[in-house]
């Protein structure tokens, strides 16, 4: 069977994982959501920001990323990880990006 991707997210997943992309991961579910690990409460941020809209963050120490923005926003950090890490490394916490995988789920 082959399979032909419908959207740049679905081929950014068919074609492998990119470098700096975290694996092994245990999941959950039929659609193998990754399990993650709580935050202490002393991790937890005081100011929410948008990746794309760091400079709200005054101080990034006490900031956390997120990334509930619409997929194609979130494709080149997806597409490769590795080259973002030093950008985010200031903020006290990043939350995981996520993409809709499936046609069944809310985009």
């Amino acid at each position: 069977m082959r399979v032909a991707p419908t959207s740049s997210a679905a081929a950014l997943l068919l074609h492998g994982a990119p470098e700096g992309y975290p694996l092994g991961h245990p999941v959950d579910g039929e659609q193998h959501i990754p399990r993650l690990r709580g935050v202490p409460e002393n991790r937890v941020p005081e100011v929410l920001c948008a990746f794309n809209d760091r400079g709200r963050a005054t101080d990034p120490s006490a900031a956390g990323l997120h990334f509930f923005r619409a997929d194609e926003a979130l494709l080149p950090i997806i597409g490769s990880p590795a080259k973002y890490a030093l950008t985010f490394a200031p903020y006290r916490l990043v939350l995981t990006p996520d993409l809709t995988i499936g046609e069944a789920m809310a985009p």
